[in-house]
């Protein structure tokens, strides 16, 4: 729960970049159409529409919220008679906050719900993805295991007609080695470029024969 709350209402250059180029533009246009119009409802309007944009465009509660307090204030301050005075008495005041507000934490709750059903069915396609390579592997590991085997079993059972046939044996073993290894390395490579929170996980030492012996005595 608190983990949640933190990430809403987090801290991010990305979004405070965001929120600054809005409001600032939000800003200009009134002071633009300031100067060609007598009435001053429209402002209202286009700070509402920014902090949607803003509520829109950024992670989580805080900005949207930001926003609109900004917003409010702005308004009053800049905009409403007395000019560049703050007055919290004014008619529709209260309003005109309440209205900020309920915008920008209803388009933000809308907001991470969408990325949230986004990431959802996003982790779930890369499992899919997992899962089809997984088998595509075993599958393919299949051939060189089973080709491996039999040239180490004619080996050891020593059932080659001479040395040739077994320098011969030999040779076929470690191709189908290195072959074993490319898929290995191509698995590798996969998970380094598609692998969620690849940073954050930790990495262990593993005992690689006890990773494939499992699989090698399935051929025995």
């Amino acid at each position: 729960m608190k983990k949640k709350l933190h990430e809403k209402m987090c801290f991010s250059r990305r979004d405070t970049c965001i929120t600054l180029v809005i409001l600032t533009m939000a800003l200009v246009a009134c002071l633009l159409l300031m100067n060609h119009a007598e009435n001053t409802s429209y402002v209202s309007m286009i700070f509402v529409l920014a902090v949607f944009l803003i509520s829109r465009m950024t992670d989580g509660y805080f900005y949207g919220v930001l926003a609109s307090l900004v917003s409010v204030v702005g308004v009053n301050y800049i905009f409403t008679y007395p000019y560049m005075q703050l007055d919290f008495t004014l008619a529709g005041y209260p309003l005109t906050f309440m209205t900020m507000m309920f915008v920008a934490i209803a388009t933000s709750m809308m907001t991470s719900q969408l990325k949230e059903q986004e990431q959802l069915r996003a982790e779930a396609e890369q499992e899919k993805m997992r899962g089809n390579l997984l088998r595509a592997v075993s599958h393919d590991l299949r051939t060189p295991l089973t080709s491996l085997l039999a040239y180490l079993e004619i080996i050891d059972r020593k059932k080659y007609a001479d040395e040739q046939q077994m320098q011969e044996l030999v040779h076929k073993s470690i191709g189908q080695t290195m072959r074993i290894r490319h898929m290995a390395d191509k698995l590798f490579e996969y998970f380094l470029v598609y692998a969620t929170e690849w940073e954050a996980a930790a990495l262990e030492e593993a005992d690689g024969d006890l990773l494939f012996l499992p699989i090698l005595e399935d051929y025995a």
